[in-house]
């Protein structure tokens, strides 16, 4: 077939499920063969998973085992609100009934066949169907056509994308270890704040205010103001991302209180997932266009108090999270944290001597892991672009 040839994924590859051993019997995990559920399609290369079962438990249950070379796809999961898993069995593994294995005929290349279907994402996951769990019919995946150039070709499209790939990968090992640093270094010179070594007062969140704490502004689908607004993406990871806004309208002009400003921590107050409910970060800079949402609570602390860099780190300890999560209400499958709890929070004030320290080191460290953040960025739009010229056979 030459390059322009496109041929039904399900032609080239036979489709494979799996089950769950039952759990009521011991006899069935614990064993050597690797059980691939959702929860391990975290990474490209499935070398082993969380859990593994046992020859008995495999045989006494739907619990299907996929050779090494198997694209797995995860195809029924929450995480397909947002994500499609999508990985390459580097080991034979067994897997479960939210997972499909793709068994590739001779006719195609499984590295080619997962980078497609991973470049395929916003399709697949636009064929979601939100029922008790998020998932997607198989027999589209199926029909879904696939560019099939010569073996050879797609073997060294794979490999391209692969390279490409792995420079990605590199970056972001470099960016976790310098946040390991920060954390090696915030244990260091405060110790584990839920034991308190230093014996520094506790205070509550209310007492180290500058101003009252306050909601954002949501959009309206009526609204007639334009202008742009933070997403909670930009405060729930590791860092503040800046990138994570969205055009928007509103039936009034956010006033300078809804304004992203570089002095306040922003609160996230509501999330489906209890782990990003109260997370939080200080913007990078003061973004005087874009305004935070209502599902944002701003924080503005008393800098003779808290520094930025040691409010970020003790906000994400176990001793806060501890409290938010205790704290969190849920409506809906929506867990939601509101001023009043947020007020209550205990926190440990070290001497502002010795969190001066640690700032100068976590901003150095900062800066370093934007540099590394803007090479990242870089590289993931260099992949981008080498992904949609092999598929449209221009590599």
């Amino acid at each position: 077939m030459n390059a322009s040839s496109k041929v039904p994924i399900g032609q080239l590859v036979n489709f494979i499920g799996g089950g769950t051993p039952s759990r009521q019997n011991a006899d069935y995990y614990g064993g050597s063969i690797p059980w691939v559920t959702p929860k391990d399609m975290k990474r490209w290369d499935i070398t082993d998973a969380q859990v593994r079962i046992t020859e008995q438990g495999l045989q006494n249950s739907a619990a299907r085992m996929a050779p090494e070379g198997a694209v797995l796809v995860v195809v029924r999961s929450g995480v397909l609100k947002h994500t499609l898993p999508v990985g390459i069995a580097k080991v034979p593994v067994a897997i479960n009934q939210d997972m499909k294995a793709l068994i590739c005929s001779p006719d195609i290349n499984s590295d080619y066949l997962a980078h497609y279907i991973k470049y395929k994402s916003p399709e697949i996951l636009g064929w979601v169907r939100a029922t008790t769990a998020d998932n997607f019919p198989v027999d589209k995946l199926k029909h879904l056509k696939i560019p099939l150039p010569a073996l050879k070709e797609q073997q060294r499209i794979a490999e391209i994308l692969d390279e490409a790939d792995a420079l990605r990968a590199a970056r972001r090992s470099t960016i976790q270890t310098l946040d390991s640093l920060e954390e090696s270094a915030f244990v260091e010179y405060f110790g584990n704040p839920e034991r308190n070594p230093g014996e520094w007062p506790l205070e509550n969140l209310a007492t180290v205010l500058q101003i009252p704490l306050r909601n954002g502004l949501s959009p309206s689908s009526t609204g007639m103001i334009e202008g742009r607004v933070l997403t909670l993406s930009a405060i729930t990871g590791r860092a503040f991302n800046q990138g994570s806004t969205k055009a928007a309208k509103f039936n009034e002009t956010p006033s300078k209180n809804h304004l992203v400003d570089a002095r306040d921590f922003l609160i996230c107050r509501g999330n489906g997932n209890l782990d990003l409910v109260g997370r939080g970060a200080f913007p990078s800079e003061s973004m005087p266009d874009t305004t935070f949402p209502d599902t944002a609570i701003a924080a503005r602390v008393r800098p003779d108090k808290l520094l930025p860099s040691f409010m970020q780190r003790i906000w994400h300890s176990r001793l806060v999270r501890r409290q938010i999560e205790v704290s969190a209400r849920t409506t809906n499958g929506t867990f939601k944290v509101n001023q009043g709890a947020l007020e209550k929070i205990e926190i440990v004030i070290p001497p502002l001597e010795r969190q001066e320290a640690f700032s100068r080191y976590a901003v150095h460290l900062s800066e370093v892991r934007q540099v590394q953040q803007e090479q990242l960025s870089e590289l993931e739009a260099l992949f981008e672009a080498l992904r949609d010229r092999a598929f449209r056979g221009e590599l």
